[in-house]
């Protein structure tokens, strides 16, 4: 029966769900003893449950859809190269992003450093909420601490801060730093870490940052709520992604994500993630009766991990798994939404198999293998075919941030390695390059999307950029991944607000348009075919996409 959430909130043994508004979603909780629902959306909800009306065999009893999936961070003089400099210089533009707020959904920030500090020590942060302990700080409150001292949370990671410092950080000439759009304000929300049940469904190590899919969804809407009653335009850094999904942008973030950013004033952003060389992606070709032979090398440090396998319909996969010591455990039939529990006897290793036939998201079918305590070396799946057309199918990994270092496929692929929500069609997903010698960032994610759509969209630097640290007043740092390059772009799109908003140039500006005006200005390699999976259509510059809206044909 329903209770009060903030009543089943105070319980660590409780798990939060992603629910489909409706009438039958409604009717299948009502088998639960106590339950709660929070609203995101007219579509979408949380439900929060006790972990231990789970059962083990979870993905018969929740949808796949409703499990939130798990995310990571997607991080291990870039100002000129991209033409934001001209922009500043230029008269009649003249462009830092006022009247735009940058929001940071992320690990919090470091609200003591200069680069978030006005020049009258008031503080550029209009709104940190504390997702953990459910508390909000005004810039008023903010602007108090530093004047008179306070407990306010900040960032005990740094990675926040940082990607908050690229996007908008202040000018400091002596350091040789500036945020793209430093006249920005910033929305933060402080992400809390996953609850202890998905932490252990997923098997990930301990000291790793890691975040709930629901928890990153409630955070937008929290955002979005805050920003609509106050009509606010808003220019959105999503900095966390997940290996794990159909890598066609259908999950339930990837959905809020495409309603967000098809709203006017809305610029949606989102790392393309640093999975690419992680041999953490196999593709795979069945032809006749022949299995295809998928090897996956175990780290003897490896406590258990999760490997998805995705294929059109109507191709039905089944799979057949043999341990390093040699025992098989033959094909199981591929009955929907039917699991299997596999005991290795020898390896004292269990494995949890799930078959969903047409998953309610993308309408694929889906394989999950979950291993529990493997023993290290090579294990094989053999992958069998039914009702084959084509024979494709893909399988993923975990983040390498949630596995030891020598897990990962045998034999592997870098492409389609863009991670969710990076994959969805309306947002902005940025590759990575380095500015300097103009080359990509060899971690990227690399697309296309496993639907063949394009992405990455274009390039914007993120390799060895400085920013702010997460402790102390004034320090900097140089760090590169994929989540650097979306926080530039987050400055960029804060910019192109300000341009077609705040100066009327296209008063109903969605993300989808700040895409198409910076596509048009971007440079492109002799050699290099584009759309490119690895370049999208180009290398950004905000100069010349602005310019070109004003060329005639």
């Amino acid at each position: 029966m329903p209770k009060l959430c903030n009543e089943l909130n105070n319980s660590k043994e409780n798990v939060t769900l992603i629910y489909r508004e409706g009438f039958l979603s409604r009717k299948n909780l009502e088998p639960l003893e106590e339950y709660c629902i929070s609203p995101i959306n007219e579509k979408w909800g949380l439900v929060t449950v006790s972990a231990e009306s789970i059962p083990e065999e979870t993905y018969e009893a929740v949808d796949y859809a409703s499990l939130p999936m798990i995310y990571g961070l997607s991080d291990v003089g870039a100002v000129n190269s991209s033409g934001v400099t001209a922009i500043r210089t230029q008269p009649i533009l003249g462009l830092f992003g006022n009247g735009i707020h940058i929001v940071i959904i992320d690990t919090g920030i470091n609200w003591r450093h200069e680069a978030f500090i006005n020049a009258d020590k008031s503080s550029r942060i209009e709104l940190l909420y504390d997702q953990e302990n459910n508390i909000s700080y005004s810039q008023k409150e903010i602007t108090n601490a530093l004047r008179n001292g306070g407990d306010i949370p900040g960032d005990e990671n740094g990675h926040g801060t940082f990607i908050a410092g690229i996007a908008g950080g202040g000018i400091n000439l002596e350091e040789n730093f500036s945020g793209v759009a430093p006249n920005t304000k910033f929305i933060v929300v402080k992400l809390k870490q996953t609850d202890r049940f998905l932490r252990d469904f997923y098997s990930v190590k301990e000291g790793t940052a890691v975040f709930s899919e629901a928890d990153i969804m409630s955070a937008i809407a929290y955002v979005e709520n805050y920003a609509e009653e106050r009509g606010l335009i808003l220019s959105y850094c999503i900095g966390v992604g997940s290996n794990l999904g159909s890598h066609c942008g259908t999950s339930p973030l990837c959905d809020l994500l495409e309603d967000v950013a098809g709203k006017p004033g809305r610029c949606v952003t989102v790392a393309s993630g640093n999975q690419g060389i992680e041999r953490l992606h196999f593709r795979g070709n069945v032809q006749n009766e022949k299995p295809e032979r998928v090897e996956i090398n175990v780290d003897e440090r490896e406590n258990g991990f999760t490997c998805e396998l995705w294929s059109d319909a109507p191709e039905v996969f089944t799979i057949e798994i043999i341990s390093p010591t040699g025992q098989i455990i033959n094909r199981l039939p591929a009955r929907n939404k039917t699991s299997a529990r596999l005991n290795f006897v020898f390896e004292n290793t269990v494995i949890y198999v799930f078959y969903r036939r047409f998953e309610n998201r993308s309408g694929k079918n889906l394989v999950i293998i979950r291993f529990k305590n493997p023993s290290s070396g090579i294990w094989t799946i053999n992958v069998y075919g039914r009702n084959i057309t084509t024979g494709k199918f893909d399988m993923w990994l975990m983040n390498r941030e949630f596995l030891q270092e020598d897990t990962n496929f045998v034999s592997s692929d870098p492409y389609v390695t863009i991670c969710e929500p990076g994959n969805t069609m309306s947002v902005i997903t940025p590759s990575t390059y380095d500015y300097v010698n103009k080359s990509i960032y060899i971690r990227n994610g690399r697309g296309f999307t496993a639907d063949n759509f394009v992405k990455p969209d274009f390039a914007t630097p993120g390799v060895n950029m400085i920013g702010p640290v997460g402790r102390g007043e004034n320090g900097y740092e140089v760090r590169s991944g994929s989540s650097v390059a979306a926080a530039f772009m987050t400055g960029l799109g804060a910019l192109i607000e300000e341009y077609g908003i705040i100066g009327n140039q296209i008063p109903y500006l969605r993300t989808g348009d700040v895409k198409n005006i910076l596509i048009a200005g971007c440079a492109r390699q002799e050699g290099v075919v584009y759309p490119s999976p690895i370049w999208g259509y180009g290398t950004v510059n905000i100069y010349n996409s602005i310019q070109s809206m004003g060329e005639e044909f």
